[in-house]
């Protein structure tokens, strides 16, 4: 309800890397908020994700009847970049052309991931968060694309990749760090300054993981969840 306070002796943020910077930085902006944490939306990265589209005209498989996520493969070559395939399930209930959903069934989701820098940032203009993220710096990116054209002149079958990256595995911002001028939160995922208070999700990320992160993010929630435990 509007008005309504709750009052918490430990609170853990795992909103999502994006969310949880918000509610920081929004908990941060008024007077009676969040001590200050002047590393905030630092330390930001986009785990260089990059998709693609893999044309297979002649597959003798449907890309509307396969797993969503199909494992993880690397080009030679291009060891830094991680590729994986993902299907269309889905698309073959939508209402479009015959001729379409033929076309669509034989092409593939490519996605590629890489370690970036980490030097891009996140600042908050009191509404939304601005991010500064510049593909141009980062090269893993150019890798990935580059391991894009070796499969495609490999395979003969042509790959398309996006201009931009898009990415649903955004990291970093309020990251681990030794000190409150290194980062947000500490060993234990508390945030410098505001005792009680802890991340739990990828924001506390201080490095790409260079692939799905699931299992980071889990392994770090799960060491933060038992020093609340222990009460450490």
């Amino acid at each position: 309800k509007t008005g309504e306070t709750v009052c918490a002796r430990r609170v853990v943020l795992a909103a999502g890397t994006m969310n949880t910077l918000r509610l920081l930085f929004a908990s941060a902006s008024g007077p009676a908020g969040l001590a200050p944490m002047p590393s905030l939306g630092s330390r930001f990265g986009a785990n260089s994700d990059l998709m693609g589209f893999w044309s297979r005209p002649d597959s003798l498989h449907s890309s509307f009847h396969a797993p969503a996520a199909m494992g993880a493969f690397t080009v030679e070559g291009h060891d830094s970049a991680t590729l994986g395939m993902g299907s269309l399930g889905g698309f073959d209930t939508l209402p479009l052309p015959r001729w379409l959903k033929r076309r669509l069934a034989r092409n593939w989701m490519l996605y590629g991931f890489g370690p970036d820098s980490g030097t891009a940032s996140v600042r908050y203009d009191g509404d939304r968060l601005q991010l500064r993220y510049d593909q141009a710096q980062e090269p893993v990116l150019q890798q990935i694309r580059s391991a894009f054209r070796a499969l495609e002149r490999e395979s003969g079958d042509r790959v398309r990749a996006l201009a931009k990256p898009l990415t649903v595995h955004q990291w970093g911002g309020a990251c681990l760090g030794a000190s409150a001028s290194e980062g947000v939160v500490d060993h234990r995922g508390e945030v410098y300054g505001n005792p009680g208070l802890f991340v739990a999700d990828a924001a506390a990320l201080p490095a790409a993981t260079g692939g799905p992160p699931s299992v980071a993010i889990a392994a770090w929630a799960h060491h933060v969840a038992d020093g609340i435990a222990q009460g450490s």
